[in-house]
């Protein structure tokens, strides 16, 4: 819970604080510094946790390996997806594209093509997830002849995908080629792909509700909509005392 608020010193605290730690105490951890942006806190723990004789899970690698993708630490990924089986166990398509991302962000879009050129050998088919990591770094750094391949191959494996349409179509909008930009959103009207719809979703009392914009769906969309009207009257005179 402090994690996912962001209070990682509340979360160490608790942590710290248990008389036993299983594996899922230690995956949280170092989830949870993963997830704020704290790549090194987040290595941190995982070393602690091979040190206490705790066996990393598929979800313990993940987290480091986004850790160390987010905190630009590619060095250190590429040894920790190296080391998975030496600890039984074994790299999965989503730990490859976690890779693939930290290669991406660091701006080494060349290698991050050549290993993913590899992948079918060692995890079959599914390297859609890895070409959408890349595609989505050819976005960061306007890469635009990149994201063209690597957009032809996602359209071949996922032509379904209305994402990766969606992806290519702001990359050429984001470098002013409009004309480029209409021509992918008209490929998406002719194979009748729409953009997936945003949502928000709260859950209480172990019922999750989902809303999107102008939702009137909800049993309680009435009472929903009227307190919504008293915050934002509360908020206009918070902001406008006079």
């Amino acid at each position: 819970m402090y994690s996912k608020c962001g209070d990682m010193m509340a979360a160490m605290a608790v942590f710290h604080r248990m008389p036993e730690r299983d594996f899922i105490s230690w995956n949280s951890m170092v989830t949870g510094f993963s997830h704020n942006g704290l790549g090194k806190q987040s290595l941190a723990i995982f070393e602690e946790m091979l040190v206490a004789g705790v066996r990393p899970t598929h979800v313990t690698f993940l987290a480091v390996l986004t850790a160390c993708s987010h905190s630009g630490l590619v060095s250190n990924g590429c040894l920790i997806l190296e080391s998975m089986e030496d600890h039984g166990v074994e790299p999965r398509a989503e730990h490859y594209a976690a890779f693939i991302d930290a290669l991406g962000r660091n701006r080494q879009l060349e290698e991050a093509t050549e290993f993913i050129k590899d992948l079918p050998s060692r995890i079959g088919p599914g390297t859609a997830g890895s070409w959408g990591a890349l595609l989505g770094a050819c976005r960061l750094h306007g890469n635009i002849e990149l994201a063209e391949e690597v957009a032809e191959f996602l359209f071949q494996l996922e032509p379904g995908n209305s994402g990766r349409y969606v992806m290519l179509s702001n990359i050429y909008a984001a470098a002013g080629q409009w004309d480029d930009a209409r021509r992918v959103r008209g490929l998406m009207k002719e194979k009748g792909l729409k953009k997936d719809q945003a949502y928000s979703w709260i859950e209480v009392r172990s019922v999750k509700h989902v809303f999107v914009a102008d939702d009137m769906s909800h049993c309680e969309a009435d009472e929903i909509y009227e307190m919504l009207g008293k915050l934002l009257n509360h908020m206009s005179i918070a902001e406008d005392p006079t």
